[in-house]
């Protein structure tokens, strides 16, 4: 019983620990036509490491911590012909080479989409990872920042 007790307790203290451990999740919003289009990510900081130089060329990021990615939409988007129907997908990155970027969206480990970014070094590190969604009437904006990376994408709502 004394066995029993002591594995509950180391247990319980570490839940607490854990879930200290966990980076905090970050949400980026945009309405189209009053249709609802949210990305939910994990937000990691760089606390002095050089985390860009380890994504290495064809191997997806999953683009946060934690949980994966997730994008969910009431709207149809459509990334240059490449058409993401309403619903919960997975949001991932893809570095293809050197300064070539792809968005991919998954939907129960299928491709859905593998969308072409731009990507650029910004002047300034960005400490804690962030995406953005912006709205502009049905056209919409992605856009990833991490470290000196900036990674963008637009699409259409509809």
């Amino acid at each position: 019983m004394k066995k029993i007790s002591c594995l509950v307790l180391i247990a319980a203290l570490s839940l607490p620990m854990a879930l200290l451990a966990q980076a905090p999740r970050g949400t980026a919003k945009a309405s189209f036509s009053g249709k609802s289009v949210e990305i939910s990510y994990g937000r990691p900081s760089l606390a002095g490491r050089d985390m860009l130089s380890r994504l290495r060329p064809g191997r997806p990021w999953r683009m946060g911590a934690d949980s994966p990615t997730s994008l969910k939409t009431e709207a149809t988007l459509d990334f240059d012909g490449q058409t993401v129907e309403p619903g919960t997908y997975q949001l991932q990155a893809l570095k293809t080479e050197e300064g070539k970027w792809h968005l991919l969206v998954r939907s129960d480990g299928t491709k859905v989409a593998e969308v072409l970014c731009q990507s650029s070094n910004g002047d300034e590190k960005v400490e804690t990872f962030t995406i953005e969604l912006h709205a502009d009437g049905n056209q919409g904006e992605f856009k990833m920042a991490w470290d000196t990376l900036r990674v963008d994408t637009t699409f259409k709502a509809n």
